[in-house]
């Protein structure tokens, strides 16, 4: 190698370290965070109702499209699997448990919804969804349920 070819190496290196110490430095994107936000703005878009006798239903105002529904006569909490599950699937990489568990966690904290404990997703295959109008469309394979105790 002569001098030139070394000072061109020098000067690729000294180029990469300065990408290397750009990402290093770059800040971390807080995941919880991101994950409480989209939830917070999820529901800060929402229209309540009630639906029937102890059963609210969340709304998207944008187009109507129902996001969670509290059925505290039945003690669920049904999660809107294409609109948010999926989205903590995809988006943030989680598995079921860690989606249960945060969402639950997250619930717990920031609404009046207390003491939501998590469903397995297959008990959601035995509840009657189509019985809400609203839900055209949704096979039970897509609502998840969170139990409420």
């Amino acid at each position: 190698m002569n001098k030139n070819e070394i000072n061109s190496k020098i000067e690729d290196l000294k180029y990469e370290i300065k990408k290397l110490e750009q990402l290093v430095n770059k800040p971390e994107v807080d995941k919880e965070k991101e994950m409480s936000d989209f939830l917070f703005s999820m529901l800060n878009k929402t229209i309540r109702e009630m639906t029937d006798e102890r059963i609210i239903t969340h709304y998207r105002a944008s187009d109507n499209e129902w996001l969670f529904q509290q059925d505290y006569k039945n003690g669920y909490l049904w999660v809107r699997y294409s609109l948010i599950w999926n989205v903590f699937e995809n988006k943030f990489g989680l598995n079921y448990e860690q989606i249960r568990d945060f969402i639950s966690a997250w619930v717990e904290k920031n609404t009046k919804w207390s003491g939501i404990t998590p469903v397995a997703r297959f008990v959601a295959r035995f509840f009657q969804v189509e019985k809400n109008t609203k839900w055209s469309g949704i096979t039970p394979h897509q609502a998840l349920a969170l139990k409420i105790s």
